[in-house]
């Protein structure tokens, strides 16, 4: 479960600046990932730039679904914003909880980055008051004050070994290879399934 979001602020003299308005909104948004992206999850758009996340029912059902089971298998078409509903479920489990490690792979390294970028974008739109501090970024991870870290890797069996992760993202999975599919995931699930909490969200669109 996520904490209360206050031990988030950089350091205690960000406290004493603080509305009491700011700390209920930074409680709620722990809470309840749909309101925190709704409110304060800003993406690109091709058509109107960068603007306010609006979710779509499917995205809001996909959400639950992260929030209520632990292994996540979504299969959808091109230009839905799969991408994009994940990184904002990310980035309010990285803001919201302490010392967790989240790891970003897509099937190409490039992609991965691409997601980091991305995600370094939206969180530099949230409130000042509202973002953890960061104490290290760079093109392959970021590193918050409440010691959880964003990583990404490409989708090898050698991406994750060494970690122990509390959330693990895979894009375009069903486009890797099947025996390095197969090799990824004997290798990676020992590591998710020894602890309790561990989740997996992986989407692709099809590979026919």
């Amino acid at each position: 479960m996520p904490f209360n979001g206050i031990d988030n602020l950089r350091d205690s003299r960000d406290k004493v600046s603080m509305k009491p308005w700011m700390f209920q909104e930074i409680k709620k948004c722990a809470q309840d990932p749909i309101y925190f992206i709704e409110h304060y999850v800003y993406i690109n758009t091709l058509d109107h730039g960068f603007q306010l996340m609006k979710l779509y029912p499917y995205q809001k059902a996909a959400i639950l679904r992260f929030m209520k089971y632990r292994f996540n298998i979504n299969k959808w078409s091109r230009q839905v914003g799969k991408s994009t509903v994940v990184r904002a479920f990310i980035l309010w489990y990285a803001v919201f909880h302490r010392r967790k490690t989240v790891m970003m792979l897509g099937n190409k390294l490039s992609l991965a980055k691409e997601q980091l970028q991305q995600f370094r974008e939206t969180y530099l739109a949230l409130p000042f008051w509202m973002q953890p501090g960061v104490t290290l970024w760079n093109k392959l991870s970021v590193e918050f004050t409440t010691k959880t870290r964003v990583l990404i890797a490409a989708t090898t069996p050698d991406g994750v070994r060494g970690y122990s992760l509390n959330l693990l993202y895979l894009d375009e999975f069903a486009f890797l290879r099947p025996k390095m599919a197969g090799e990824f995931l004997a290798g990676v699930m020992p590591t998710i399934t020894s602890g309790t909490t561990s989740r997996v969200i992986i989407t692709s669109t099809p590979n026919d």
